[in-house]
């Protein structure tokens, strides 16, 4: 068994080394097209792109806590993360979701179909970490909140708050934020409007991640949780 890993593990050196000279050569150009490819999207959905500016400090938290706690120091990829998901597809023969960073979320998003292989997630890996190369992670924080999936027909973060809470963006309470957080993970099973006690758990798991990161007190999540989410 250890020397069928090892025999995989060194394959899956050779492939990632073979990919990043061959993908960084071609896929260049298309990385720089990836503000485009969001702002147009977000126009074909009828909304406006929203600055990070006005999205709240404690949404973005709440979200990098959520989905990508390394956000601001990693290379777009986490390495134990990932590595972890990688072991464990090869180890399986099969592909398995997992350990993705938000950078990776939103490569998968603009450059790839839903096939669920190995090879497109080292290829996902790579494309995220000439992504960070081209922008700056407030750029990438951006993009993803403005276009990823929130569930109920909302894609976008301004879609999401509309939808949910018929309110702008900028005035999303921190209990509607870090209700908003954790829709991602799983939008269609986490929609509070047909699925309250499920989208509630997944906030506490939220509120969690939030105290374990250290950017609430353990104290303030009763508070949260017993606030108002005025939901439409």
């Amino acid at each position: 068994m250890y020397l069928k890993i090892c025999k995989r593990l060194l394959l899956l050196a050779v492939v990632i080394a073979m990919l990043i000279i061959v993908i960084t050569i071609r896929e260049q150009p298309v990385v720089h097209a990836l503000p485009n490819l969001v702002e147009s999207e977000v126009h074909a959905n009828g909304e406006t792109f929203i600055p990070l500016s006005q999205i709240p400090q404690l949404l973005q938290q709440a979200v990098i806590d959520t989905e990508d706690r390394s956000f601001y120091k990693n290379p777009g990829i986490s390495f134990e993360g990932t590595g972890r998901s990688l072991i464990i597809d090869l180890l399986n023969g099969k592909y398995s979701e997992g350990g993705s960073t938000i950078t990776q979320q939103l490569a998968r998003k603009f450059f790839f179909t839903n096939q669920k292989t190995i090879s497109r997630k080292l290829k996902e890996m790579i494309l995220a970490v000439i992504i960070t190369n081209d922008f700056s992670k407030q750029d990438i924080l951006a993009m993803y909140l403005n276009s990823v999936y929130f569930g109920h027909g909302a894609s976008g973060i301004k879609a999401a708050a509309r939808i949910f809470f018929n309110k702008p963006v900028a005035d999303l309470n921190i209990a509607q934020c870090t209700l908003l957080a954790g829709l991602p993970q799983a939008p269609t099973y986490l929609d509070p409007l047909n699925n309250y006690q499920a989208a509630r758990f997944r906030q506490s798991e939220v509120l969690q991640s939030m105290v374990d990161a250290g950017h609430i007190y353990k104290r303030k999540v009763s508070e949260i949780q017993i606030m108002p989410l005025g939901l439409r």
